[in-house]
This record gives C-alpha cells, structure tokens and sequence, in this order.
C-alpha cells in the first residue's frame, strides 16, 4: 500500500492533483445549473416528498462543497509573499479567463433576453420571486467562485519531487 504524506505546514487543498481540480471545478460548476433545472421541473410537476429534497440537498452540497474547496485553493493561491513570477502570471490568466466567460455569459443572457420577445410568439416574460431569486443567487455563485474555478483549471501539477 502507498501512501502519500503531505509535508508539514501544507493544507491538502494545494496537493490536489490537476485532474481532481478539474472533477471538483466540473461538478461545482454544474451543480447550480443543475440545481435550478431540478427547482423548476418540481415547480411544473408539482413535485414533493423525499426524493425531491434529497436530490436538493445532494446539489447544494455538491456546490457549496465545492465552492468552498475552490475558494481555499484561490485564497491560497493569492497570497502575494507566497507567489513566484510563473504563479502571478497563472493567477493573472485565471483573472482574464474568468472575466471572459463572464462577459460572454452576460452577453449571452442579454441576447436570449432581447430574443424572447421579437421571437417568442408575443408572450411576454414575467420574472417573479420564484424565478428571479433563485437565478440570482445562482449568478452571484458562480461569478464568484470562476475566477478560483480558472485557477484550479488550468494551475498544472507540481513538478515531482525526487
């Protein structure tokens, strides 16, 4: 059996491999979309009962979970006297990764939101609190964690120690 032993001082969040970084960045980033999709299926079936909130809280700790782990990993990540040139610059792609996605995002919602009315056979679109708040909220999350998503995306492996 082998076991891996983490040096004195180290938090476990920076010996995750790029590959796990990538799973945790995967399923966080999917569990709020996710989430949102299960909210408003239950709301149009009028679902409820036990499987209805046990997939809820499966995809809330599944994003708060993994928000947590991305947000160490960036805490740690950009601290300044910890940080050598290639680790700037790896923060500083992470920086203008996420703020693209961002704005392509926003571009996105706002073309969908112009779209629905020229082309959605003159319905108009109501937003209520049912709807408004919980897509907030969802936004707000995952705005704030991409920037740590980036990092922990494209942030390579240490190099092995000999």
């Amino acid at each position: 059996m082998v076991s891996r032993s983490m040096p004195s001082g180290e938090p476990w969040v920076d010996n995750l491999s790029q590959r796990r970084r990538r799973v945790i960045v995967a399923l966080t980033l999917a569990a709020l979309p996710m989430l949102l999709a299960w909210w408003w299926w239950c709301s149009v079936n009028s679902a409820s009962g036990g499987l209805w909130f046990l997939i809820v809280v499966i995809l809330l700790g599944q994003a708060v979970g993994g928000s947590l782990v991305l947000l160490a990993h960036w805490s740690r990540a950009n601290r300044p006297d910890r940080l050598d040139e290639r680790q700037r610059q790896l923060r500083d792609r992470a920086w203008v990764l996420s703020y693209r996605v961002t704005v392509i995002a926003i571009a996105v919602a706002v073309e969908g939101a112009l779209a629905v009315p020229v082309f959605g056979l003159g319905r108009p679109i109501t937003l209520d609190a049912g709807f408004a708040y919980p897509w907030g909220l969802a936004s707000i999350v995952i705005f704030a964690v991409l920037p740590a998503a980036a990092l922990a995306w494209i942030e390579p492996d240490p190099p092995a120690e000999i």
